[in-house]
């Protein structure tokens, strides 16, 4: 059986703020991972936002780090698929 990968990418989050701004994770990779659990804290017009997981998995890559600055659609994890 084929290993699933997938990527979590950045939502739409406000309207004013094209970037928001990556504070600190919240899981490492390997760690197992339920969905609607806290993965990113970010800033996001001059306040935290926790982005939750949208699938159940395994974190595999980390694809940002703290002090980056991130837009729509960039990918911030890689998962597989349990």
């Amino acid at each position: 059986m084929r290993e699933r990968l997938v990527e979590i990418k950045l939502p739409w989050l406000a309207p004013d703020e094209p970037v928001v701004e990556v504070i600190r994770w919240l899981v490492e990779v390997g760690q197992t991972i339920d969905i609607d659990q806290d993965l990113l804290v970010l800033e996001v017009d001059g306040e935290e936002f926790i982005l939750p997981s949208p699938i159940d998995g395994i974190i595999t890559e980390l694809c940002v780090e703290p002090g980056e600055y991130l837009s729509e659609g960039q990918v911030v994890a890689v998962v597989k698929l349990t």
